[in-house]
């Protein structure tokens, strides 16, 4: 299910400069599409381009992305369970102290706020950016 807005500019912890700011990557690179090979293999996936169906309410790719045609990467390498759902890289968003931390059980991932005013998380081994 995709989260309720819970966040957004006036809670954002790096909010910087103009009321556009806070929306920046979590991550330099930004969301790519996918054209004319822009997408490589990661060391912890193959490379793949997000679905349709990927950012919508009630799809099972809901959570996979913001939406169709942007590079991702097939995480089944790590994770069987996953194999086959290309995951959007460098998802928008920035740290954000009104959204929780999340216990992958491996470690914690830092809350932070989607463009979208959702929050999610960032996942420090898998550059998937701002995910929830």
């Amino acid at each position: 299910m995709i989260p309720s807005p819970v966040c957004g500019p006036e809670t954002c912890d790096e909010q910087i400069g103009g009321d556009d700011a806070w929306m920046d990557d979590v991550s330099d690179a930004g969301p790519m599409g996918c054209s004319d090979g822009a997408c490589t293999d990661r060391i912890f996936g193959l490379a793949c381009c997000t679905e349709s169906g990927t950012g919508w309410e009630g799809h099972r790719l809901q959570n996979a992305g913001r939406g169709a045609g942007l590079c991702g990467s097939d995480l089944g390498a790590i994770l069987p369970e996953l194999a086959g759902i290309c995951f959007q890289l460098n998802q928008p968003g920035r740290p954000d102290g009104q959204c929780p931390d999340f216990d992958t059980g491996f470690g914690i991932e830092v809350g932070c706020c989607t463009e979208e005013g959702y929050c999610g998380h960032v996942n420090t081994s898998v550059p998937l950016g701002c995910a929830y």
